[in-house]
């Protein structure tokens, strides 16, 4: 409570009892007058200040409980990310080593290929030397046998010499069809090293051998061109494995170190989710603690506030009652009515928180086989060779077809042609196709690398930009309640300082008021003894006086002075106990002032450590945005430079898919057919 200077003016004017007209009643009236005009004063500032500090309580215990409900979410949140992210690392880390396995697997695998086809090639090229060899070796010995094709004149005849030649011949007669190329160039190697004898009167006979070198040289070249097509069949079957293998690797590549990128990604934002959860426990202890401690002063402040305002209340009725008293005729009693004066305390607080061997039929029959192929394949170029054929074979009166060896030779070359044109088709399909399937499949491995990477970075940009913007509100939020408790505070040091000083002036008050109402109390006991001794002296003297016309000696208002006497002892001691009073209010005030601005710079270094560390993430999930929008604008740049490689290739080679198998699989048909057609005429030239 505070009492103004002029209470003390009024207390110490009544001190000077004589010389005065105004009696000391009469000042204890004008005191108990201004102590009540103070009190409504006071009791209506007391209210103002309450309703102040009532919406202060509800406004901060309500953010309160905001934060309290959105740290709940941040908990649950951040706890189903967390078993979330830790489930995708567990399965990532188990699919990145079942990756591992497979590129091991098809790594060996493709190594063990190319070995294989180091050695094919090897074994391909030896039996290809063999073949040369061989051709050549019996070219030359039909070289040597056609310079012998002449009958000798008659001459003594050596037996000797008949015997070395037949011997040459048997030597070749060794020769057969099943001999391979190595033994038939050993066996014809020996032949050439042999001198020819010159035999007089002898008949060249060995046209059958030059006959079987010719078929031995045929069948040799067919067997050299089919397994030349049979190696061109395993380059492209090893080529086509090693593309695939090589996909396979690189698919599998790709898709590993995707699954790390994204296993690292699960464990920044594992990391990011344990931050955000521990922080969020840390700021919901914080502010529930707050919260309650608030909660508990505010409802401290209400009951301590309608106490006061009771006792205050009772206290102006009270003091009305002393004044209607002291002002009456009588005062007895007055100090059994009187209560004392209300502690004064103000409120201050804050908040926050592949030949079989061949045989030689007649013309007849290789047409036969070509005439049923080209009909059966509708094969333009079959029945081309065919006509081709039927012209160069002029029919003789007799109706015999001419077999002479020019005609033959004419159509196997034309058959030969033709075949090696269509082995030269196939061979070109071969590489077309090995082409086609090598750049359609790294085509299809570009498109799938980069659509799986747009399609990642899309989702990492969208889940980066909705961080960011959860980030960016939360950075406003906590810079609201950062500056709303620092407005607390400052709002709770104003309070308090006012406190301070409007309890520093009531101690202050008290105090003179103690002194103003002892010296007023020592007045009138000064009076009123004083008094009594001069009414017994005049007593004294007037002894002789008749008791009948002797008056009752005056002793002053004794009565009434004991009444005020009283009073102003009562008076007295409740201004020692409001001096006593606001002492320890103001000690509580302090005490609750130190807590409160603790509980604040705590709660607002927390929110000021939160808001850095928001902010420095993210600044860098901005700086990782950019990145990612960057590596998504090339990945689109990529894809769609792949997408238009597709096109391309899509029109050089799988619009032309469908009749490109078709004529594959008739031209091996006629490939095979002119080969059996060849076969009977006695094999390629």
């Amino acid at each position: 409570m505070q009492f103004p200077a002029t209470l003390t003016c009024l207390l110490l004017t009544a001190v000077a009892a004589s010389g005065t007209q105004v009696s000391p009643v009469q000042k204890v009236i004008q005191l108990l007058d201004g102590m009540r005009d103070k009190g409504k004063e006071e009791m209506a500032t007391e209210q103002k200040q309450h309703d102040e500090f009532t919406a202060f309580c509800e406004d901060n215990l309500r953010d309160k409980r905001r934060l309290i409900a959105e740290a709940t979410e941040v908990i649950d949140k951040s706890t189903a990310d967390i078993e979330k992210y830790e489930a995708s690392i567990l399965r990532l880390t188990t699919e990145i080593d079942n990756h591992n396995k497979d590129i091991e697997s098809a790594t060996k695998e493709k190594e063990d290929a190319i070995a294989l086809r180091k050695e094919e090639a090897a074994n391909f090229k030896d039996m290809d030397n063999d073949y040369d060899e061989s051709v050549e070796a019996i070219a030359k010995a039909l070289k040597v046998l056609k310079a012998q094709a002449y009958n000798r004149k008659q001459a003594a005849t050596s037996t000797q010499s008949l015997l070395q030649e037949s011997g040459s011949d048997l030597s070749l007669l060794q020769l057969t069809e099943n001999s391979s190329p190595r033994e038939s160039m050993q066996i014809l190697a020996s032949f050439l090293q042999q001198k020819q004898p010159e035999a007089d009167g002898y008949t060249f006979q060995s046209s059958g051998v030059v006959n079987m070198l010719e078929d031995l040289k045929a069948k040799f070249l067919q067997e050299q061109q089919d397994l030349r097509l049979e190696e061109a069949k395993k380059v492209n079957a090893h080529s086509t494995t090693k593309i695939v293998l090589e996909g396979q690797i690189k698919a599998a590549t790709a898709s590993r170190d995707d699954k790390i990128g994204f296993k690292k990604s699960a464990a920044q934002k594992l990391a990011t989710a344990n931050g955000d959860l521990s922080e969020a426990q840390t700021s919901k202890a914080a502010d529930s603690k707050y919260h309650k401690d608030l909660t508990a002063e505010c409802a401290k402040k209400a009951r301590d506030f309608r106490a006061r305002q009771n006792l205050r209340g009772d206290e102006l009725v009270a003091i009305q009652q002393a004044s209607d008293i002291i002002s009456g005729k009588s005062v007895l009693g007055a100090s059994d009515k009187h209560t004392r004066l209300l502690q004064l305390q103000s409120s201050a607080t804050a908040l926050l928180s592949l030949s079989s061997p061949l045989r030689r039929p007649d013309l007849k029959k290789a047409l036969d086989i070509l005439q049923e192929a080209a009909a059966e394949l509708q094969s333009s170029k079959l029945n081309m060779v065919v006509e081709q054929a039927s012209s160069l074979m002029q029919q003789e009166p007799s109706g015999a077809v001419r077999t002479d060896a020019s005609v033959i030779t004419q159509i196997k070359n034309t058959m030969q042609q033709l075949l090696d044109k269509m082995n030269e088709q196939q061979q070109a399909e071969i590489k077309q196709k090995y082409y086609c399937d090598k750049e359609m499949g790294v085509n299809k491995l570009k498109r799938a690398d980069n659509t799986e990477a747009v399609d990642s970075l899309d989702a990492e940009i969208d889940a980066l930009s909705t961080s960011v913007t959860k980030l960016s509100e939360e950075t406003a939020e906590l810079s609201a309640d950062i500056t709303k408790i620092a407005g607390a505070m400052a709002n709770a040091t104003k309070l308090r300082l006012e406190e301070k000083a409007t309890n520093k002036a009531t101690v202050a008050d008290a105090q003179d008021a103690q002194k103003a109402v002892t010296m007023a109390l020592g007045v009138l006991q000064d009076f009123y003894e004083q008094a009594g001794k001069a009414t017994a002296l005049t007593q004294i003297e007037s002894e002789d006086v008749s008791a009948e016309v002797q008056p009752q000696p005056y002793k002053g208002m004794q009565a009434a002075g004991g009444g005020v006497t009283g009073l102003l002892e009562a008076i007295l001691e409740d201004f020692s106990r409001l001096e006593a009073d606001t002492v320890a209010s103001e000690e509580s005030a302090a005490r609750e002032y130190q807590e409160f601005m603790t509980d604040s710079k705590v709660d607002k270094a927390d929110k000021e450590t939160s808001l850095s560390n928001k902010q420095s993430t993210m600044e860098s999930q901005n700086g990782t945005l950019a990145e990612k929008t960057t590596d998504l604008k090339l990945s689109e740049e990529k894809l769609a430079a792949a997408n238009e490689e597709y096109a391309t290739l899509k029109d050089e080679c799988v619009g032309k898919s469908g009749a490109s198998a078709a004529e594959s699989a008739k031209r091996l048909a006629e490939i095979e057919d002119l080969k059996k057609a060849l076969a009977a005429l006695g094999g390629s030239l």
